[in-house]
Formats: structure tokens, C-alpha cells, sequence
């Protein structure tokens, strides 16, 4: 594992050095939003609104602001949100990389054979690791590595330690992630 992760850690880090990650942008404005108070998606800024509510990339005349994360992922990041976002930033591009290397981690566990793991690797390293969808994630400061993170460990622990019961729980949490998904 560490062969193909030492690797992929050296460009993500090189590419977060300049990444913009204009929907952890949004979230983080969505999610100090809800904190005040004020509708997270058709709030505009106006002069003498405080900094922390602007969004600089938002069209004029817009009559919504671009954050579309649910109440509940905007919730979730409340307590995160009151940082600076240059620590939001580093700390979500550390995030990133742990759920990705415990998400392949767990499809890695999966198989029986160090072949079926081999090929397991290979298929995560193209698809994954060094994949140009992983590198826009990054930049982008998305957040579907956390739905991936949630179906990986619930399939490892409704397979391997057959716990189907474990499923009342990720339902509901992908339901509150992300309605569509469930």
C-alpha cells in the first residue's frame, strides 16, 4: 500500500498547493450561514455584511448563491466553519486523503487472495489514486469521498463481519448526505 500511496500523497499535495476548492468554498459559506441564522442558499451579500458571508465567485444579479449541500452536511460542518479558511482548506485536503487511503484500505480487506487484492489495487491506483476525477475532486474541494468512505466501510462490515443490521445506520446517513444516493 504504501508503494502506491507515497506516491499519490506527493502529487495531491503538489496539486492542494494550488487548488481552489471553490465547493469546500461554498460549503463552509453555507454552513456559517446556517450558523447566523440566514438562508444558506438564496442569501446574496450586500456592502456591510460581515466577510465571512461573501462569496467571491458568485455571479451578479444570482438568486441563489451556489451552495447546494444538504442542511445536514451544512450542519455537520458548523463547528469546522468558524476557523479561517485557510485552515479549513488544509484540514479538508488532510481529511480527503485519510478517508481515501481508509476507503481503499477497506476494499482491500475485502478479498480472499493476495491476487483478487493485487487486482483490487490495480483498479483503485487507475480509477482512484491517479485518476484525473480524484485530481478535480482535490482542487475542487469536493465531497464525495465521504460517500465513497461510507459505502466502502458498510460493505466491508455487511460482508466480512456480517452485521446486515449495521445497515439501519448508513441508509439513514446517506439519506441525510445526500438525498439521491439512498
Amino acid at each position: 500500500l504504501a508503494m502506491v500511496f507515497v506516491p499519490h500523497l506527493m502529487m495531491s499535495l503538489e496539486l492542494y498547493n494550488v487548488a481552489t476548492m471553490y465547493d469546500l468554498e461554498l460549503r463552509v459559506t453555507g454552513s456559517r450561514l446556517l450558523a447566523a441564522g440566514k438562508n444558506p442558499y438564496f442569501y446574496i451579500w450586500q456592502v456591510g455584511d460581515a466577510v465571512e458571508f461573501y462569496n467571491p465567485n458568485l455571479k451578479l444579479h444570482s438568486p441563489a448563491n451556489g451552495v447546494t449541500s444538504t442542511p445536514f452536511t451544512l450542519w455537520l460542518q458548523q463547528n469546522f466553519a468558524a476557523n479561517t479558511y485557510c485552515f479549513i482548506r488544509k484540514c479538508w485536503w488532510i481529511i480527503q486523503e485519510i478517508l481515501l487511503f481508509t476507503s481503499v484500505l477497506f476494499c482491500w480487506l475485502l478479498p480472499s487472495t493476495r491476487a483478487k487484492q493485487f487486482v483490487v489495487m490495480a483498479l483503485t491506483s487507475v480509477f482512484f489514486l491517479f485518476s484525473c476525477n480524484w485530481w478535480l475532486h482535490v482542487y475542487n474541494g469536493q465531497m464525495y469521498i465521504l460517500y465513497t468512505f461510507v459505502f466502502s466501510i458498510s460493505t466491508y462490515i455487511v460482508l466480512v463481519k456480517k452485521r446486515r443490521d449495521f445497515l439501519f445506520v448508513v441508509y439513514p446517513l446517506i439519506a441525510l448526505l445526500r438525498p439521491f444516493y439512498a
